[in-house]
């Protein structure tokens, strides 16, 4: 019933989805997809929204959207993807080309970048959809339109601790 509500308040305009940096933004994602096909999404970076300070309502260090300079959000609005169900751009090869699949606990291109789960996880901080399996991961690059300088970026600031 709450989204069929929902539905009847959309509009016109795009209806566009900025979640958290993580599994339940990337699950909230996931099911309105399925309820809004035209739906856009904007990512924020964990980094960029990350609480700088300890309040009673969150420990410092917490990610959340509410924590993102406007300009941030601005952006990331004004960026909005479409989500497409079909489109394949990468591949399994993809992930591990970039160090973000391989076998269990095996080690990054190199050993200074640790396992490829923490690896794919600062990655998808860095782009705004959070820690992800591979196979969830994949999805994501891929349905969410991102491009391959995009993830080589957040490769490279991941790598050097700029997520």
């Amino acid at each position: 019933h709450k989204m069929e509500q929902a539905q009847g308040h959309v509009g016109g305009g795009p209806l566009i989805v900025l979640t958290d940096a993580d599994t339940a933004g990337r699950q909230c994602r996931i099911a309105l997809n399925n309820h809004f096909p035209s739906i856009r999404h904007a990512f924020i970076s964990a980094l960029q929204s990350m609480s700088n300070k300890q309040t009673r309502h969150h420990q410092a260090g917490n990610i959340g959207v509410e924590h993102a300079p406007p300009e941030v959000i601005f952006a990331a609005l004004s960026n909005a993807r479409v989500y497409s169900p079909n489109r394949k751009q990468f591949s399994s090869e993809n992930l591990e080309m970039w160090g973000l699949a391989g076998s269990f606990g095996q080690l990054g291109v190199n050993a200074n970048q640790g396992n490829i789960s923490e690896r794919r996880k600062k990655v998808g901080e860095a782009l705004g959809f959070g820690n992800a399996s591979g196979k969830a991961f994949l999805k994501c690059i891929n349905e969410y339109g991102f491009e391959e300088d995009e993830i080589e970026l957040a490769i490279s600031r991941s790598e050097n601790g700029r997520i």
